[in-house]
């Protein structure tokens, strides 16, 4: 099984969306991946935005209402194939921190082939940008999905 980590920053909103999003498809295509997340400033057991948990829905993800946020600090990153950040700023901020980790570290964009992708945070924003938000990572992760049913 490879096992993927969505990293942002708080843990409320993006990385979520994309652990949602991504263990859904993986199950429907059948692909052995599972995804956790984590935020660089999260604070611990917060729950996923409630128009997170609409947006995740909305486009077949799995629930985010018993989601709790938890801090990247805190977790083993060696437990995980890939951490993917949802811009250059957060994979830098890794890297600085663990530099041993550079061969695991991508941003979202650049693992999906987009190099230049980088997905912004909807945090105090409409549902329209959460569910704009959440579309994007759709695309990536199916895009992603993709890498891994050839490569896997």
């Amino acid at each position: 099984m490879i096992k993927v980590l969505f990293v942002c920053t708080g843990n409320t909103c993006r990385s979520p969306m994309a652990e949602s999003l991504f263990n859904a498809r993986a199950t429907i295509l059948g692909i052995d991946a599972h995804a956790e997340s984590a935020g660089l400033a999260a604070w611990a057991g917060e729950p996923a935005a409630n128009e997170a948990i609409e947006a995740s829905l909305g486009l077949g993800g799995l629930s985010l209402a018993d989601h709790q946020a938890r801090l990247f600090a805190n977790l083993n990153p060696l437990k995980y194939d890939w951490i993917l950040t949802m811009n250059s700023r957060q994979k830098d901020q890794i890297l600085a921190r663990q530099p041993d980790l550079h061969d695991k570290v991508w941003t979202i964009g650049e693992m999906a082939g987009e190099k230049n992708v980088e997905i912004a945070d909807p945090y105090g924003h409409s549902q329209v940008v959460y569910d704009q938000t959440a579309a994007s990572l759709v695309r990536l992760t199916d895009r992603i999905l993709q890498h891994f049913d050839k490569s896997f």
